[in-house]
């Protein structure tokens, strides 16, 4: 979860992901995000503030850096890049 103020609202970004089965849909996520709205709805700390909630997956414009990314997104095509050494 990262949380920032952003445009005089809270910002939160959940990346969802299940390492059991290395997919998720877009149902799981839009169950995560009612669930966590009536949350922050009802949370004291809230206290009526705006707020923007971003539920997503690790995405192909992702960089990948896990080894289960790596499984889960075996034969999509890739864009690779490299950098001039120093």
């Amino acid at each position: 979860v990262d949380a920032k103020w952003t445009r005089g609202k809270l910002l939160f970004k959940v990346e969802h992901e299940d390492a059991e089965a290395n997919s998720i849909g877009i149902a799981e996520c839009e169950a995560l995000s009612r669930s966590l709205s009536l949350k922050l709805d009802d949370a004291p700390f809230m206290e009526d503030r705006p707020y923007n909630l971003v539920v997503s997956t690790p995405g192909t414009k992702e960089i990948l850096t896990r080894e289960r990314e790596f499984i889960s997104f075996k034969g999509f095509p890739v864009v690779v890049t490299t950098n001039q050494p120093f």
